[in-house]
């Protein structure tokens, strides 16, 4: 086996270096941008048995667990899988497509959040801001908006108060839980930051406040300074109270004997803010990306956003602004998860290692979030890179010897480390299709994503 990695390691470097010692780096080559298809299609070998576990474990879920839906994985930073599993309509057997939009739910509420943080950014509100500034015939004193984008207003269930008040044939709107709100009175759960308490109507509020600011409707606004702004466009928001705006938007489903059927009309599937937006996984994708490049917000409110929240500056809770939070290890992890009329959504942030999943699903699926987290984990078992690859990297970067060392310390931790000599010829064999200059940037590229 040494003989067989001093082999490779030289073929590899005979292929990147013309004329140089060894030890040298790719760095003294001349780079050139590199072509995306090329860089994928080298990048891919690197995930592709990652990619084959996740997809055998998605048909896996399709069959015993019910899942149906669209599934998008990016591994640093990288979209290593994006497929769809199912149908979209089960009465036509039309199946899912990249195109299909999904209702995101409560995954929603970022898009809300953010809105709000890109308002404050223009100085047209503060977060410490009363709500009754913009919303005056709200009898609740002292709610902020920080309050509403953090859970912690007690303000009562708009749900509730729309089930047992509503007398319209009308769907209502977010105009509607406003003028509700403001005439019954009901009362509060809490004072406001007392506790962390999920609450939707906070953040049909916080729309209804974004209309305010800006003297449009919540889903102009959201359309044109996120969705279009970003290219996502297969994204919108839906009111099913707007019958002027008739959008082409998906069904859930739910199982009775056998049979999958689709859910009907809502009396609150007219309100937006808390849920009503649709998207797509590729949609979700250039999101994820967007915020990872401060395209929308400033790095400092991206980074409150991400912020835990902390009740009277004591007690801190795992949500910040339209996003939840939690640690896996020493891993910080933005998501949130949706759940309404048969669609369940989530979208996972591994922010320090740029790992996402992104999973949406369009038959009340009851183990989506195991499915989920099944995916994180492999996606994410080898954030500490995989022995073989961290050969080749030190190999190409420092010279074969100390590729060799490489492998003779890690062998030392884990006797039974095996090189693979399948995927070693496979890379090679891909390397040896570039020339040198596009060959060392994606080597370059690949180093950077992997100490990412």
């Amino acid at each position: 086996m040494r003989k067989f990695l001093i082999i490779l390691i030289s073929i590899l470097l005979l292929s990147f270096i013309s004329g140089k010692n060894s030890s040298n780096t790719l760095h003294n080559v001349e780079m050139e941008k590199l072509d995306i298809s090329q860089y994928k299609k080298l990048s891919q070998l690197f995930y592709a048995d990652k990619v084959n576990r996740i997809d055998s474990f998605l048909k896996f879920s399709q069959k015993y667990y019910g899942f149906n839906g669209n599934v998008l994985v990016a591994h640093n930073g990288e979209l290593i899988l994006k497929k769809s599993y199912g149908y979209s309509s089960f009465p036509e057997k039309e199946e899912l497509k990249d195109t299909s939009t999904f209702q995101l739910a409560s995954v929603s509420k970022q898009f809300t959040a953010l809105a709000i943080l890109m308002l404050k950014e223009q100085s047209k509100l503060n977060l410490d801001d009363d709500i009754r500034i913009y919303l005056p015939n709200l009898p609740y004193k002292g709610v902020t908006i920080k309050n509403l984008l953090q859970h912690t207003a007690g303000l009562p269930n708009y749900m509730w108060m729309l089930e047992h008040n509503w007398k319209s044939d009308k769907l209502p709107t977010n105009k509607d839980v406003v003028r509700l709100l403001s005439e019954l009175n009901l009362p509060v759960y809490f004072s406001p930051g007392r506790k962390h308490e999920y609450s939707n109507t906070g953040y049909v509020l916080l729309a209804s406040i974004i209309e305010v600011v800006t003297k449009q409707p919540f889903e102009d606004f959201i359309q044109n300074n996120i969705f279009s702004a970003l290219g996502m466009c297969h994204s919108f928001i839906h009111s099913a109270a707007n019958i002027d705006v008739q959008s082409d938007y998906m069904l859930g489903y739910f199982r009775r004997w056998h049979r999958y059927r689709p859910y009907g009309e809502s009396l609150h599937d007219g309100i937006v803010g808390d849920k009503g937006v649709y998207s797509t996984t590729g949609d979700l994708f250039l999101w994820d990306q967007a915020l990872y490049d401060n395209k929308l917000i400033s790095e400092e409110s991206t980074e409150e956003a991400f912020t835990k929240g902390k009740i009277r500056n004591r007690w801190s809770f795992s949500y910040g602004y339209g996003f939840r939070i939690k640690n896996i290890g020493e891993h910080k992890v933005i998501y949130h998860n949706g759940l309404w009329e048969g669609f369940r959504s989530a979208i996972s942030r591994f922010i320090d290692s740029k790992n996402t999943v992104i999973v949406l699903n369009n038959t009340s699926c009851r183990s989506m979030y195991f499915i989920t987290k099944k995916i994180e984990q492999i996606n994410n078992e080898d954030i500490e890179l995989a022995p073989e690859y961290q050969i080749i990297r030190t190999a190409i970067n420092y010279g074969y010897g100390f590729g060799i060392e490489r492998y003779e310390w890690l062998k030392k931790k884990d006797p039974s480390l095996d090189l693979d000599e399948h995927l070693f010829a496979k890379v090679v064999d891909n390397l040896r299709q570039f020339d040198k200059k596009k060959l060392a940037s994606i080597v370059s590229r690949l180093s950077q994503d992997i100490n990412s």
